[in-house]
């Protein structure tokens, strides 16, 4: 019977790059790296959401190219909201302040205080910039207390919170999440499918989700970010014909790629043909 494995990254992609994987004991890095290797080589099809994890599992595995498949992962979310009047939203977006958003439990992998720093560095340029934070309490500096809103953690599972979570989406301008690790981020996909650019890192499987021009801008983690970030936000937020172009285009991206229906789409094509003499 044929094997496909779908997964977001090989063993090694996580292996001193999430903090869960680091300071591992020798043995259990090579067990992990010879199971790993031995589920790669079973299959008949790896399936990987990003570039990054496929380049990794050919260096380190040496997996053929042939095997390996790109299909990104989808948003979570129980309905498409594009059905919206969507101009209309977008153009109640930008009669408000700018706005901020971040949804995530693990402020720090996620780039927290980057995110601090470039609210810092907006807030000379727009002092009534908000910043609203779902599912994390963090401590905000004293300065930043007046322009960061917290919404505590929502339960997805009863109706009411998960409404109030999904309406954090269509009334902020940009989605932040500048992780220091991060193998997808579906979160991105579920910003795209409101048309909330993202403002993330370029580090692991982001690029993949988050495409420069398309659906928002990932940046280098240096020491230039925050500044990067600022700019960058700045440039779109005061020119709103680029905004809109930028949400048009990002609800654009969900529809043609993050969204689980067109990549359940791909993983049928993908197996329509496999039988037990492959």
């Amino acid at each position: 019977i044929p094997v496909v494995l779908w997964t977001d990254t090989p063993f090694v992609g996580l292996m001193n790059y999430y903090d869960s994987f680091s300071n591992l004991t020798e043995g259990f890095i090579q067990h992990g790296i010879v199971f790993d290797k031995l589920a790669h080589e079973k299959s008949k099809y790896i399936i990987y959401p990003s570039e990054w994890a496929i380049e990794l599992t050919k260096k380190e595995y040496g997996i053929p190219q042939e095997k390996l498949k790109l299909i990104g992962f989808g948003a979570s979310i129980d309905e498409a909201p594009y059905h919206r009047d969507f101009d209309a939203m977008i153009e109640q977006r930008l009669k408000s302040p700018l706005t901020l958003f971040f949804a995530g439990i693990d402020w720090q992998r996620k780039g927290g205080k980057y995110i601090f720093g470039t609210l810092e560095k907006l807030k000379n340029i727009f002092p009534d910039v908000k910043l609203k934070i779902a599912g994390f309490v963090p401590d905000i500096p004293q300065n930043l207390k007046n322009n960061v809103e917290i919404i505590p953690f929502l339960n997805k599972q009863k109706p009411d919170e998960y409404k109030k979570f999904l309406d954090l989406y269509p009334t902020s301008h940009f989605f932040i999440m500048p992780s220091l690790a991060e193998t997808f981020g579906v979160v991105f996909a579920e910003a795209a499918s409101y048309g909330l650019p993202v403002i993330a890192s370029d580090t692991g499987g982001i690029p993949s989700v988050v495409i420069n021009d398309k659906n928002g801008f990932t940046f280098k983690i240096d020491e230039n970010i925050e500044e990067e970030m600022c700019r960058k936000i700045t440039e779109v937020f005061n020119d709103k014909t680029k905004y809109m172009n930028l949400c048009k285009s990002s609800l654009n991206e969900y529809k043609t790629r993050l969204n689980w229906e067109v990549s359940a789409k791909k993983f049928n094509e993908l197996v329509a043909n496999m039988s037990i003499l492959d």
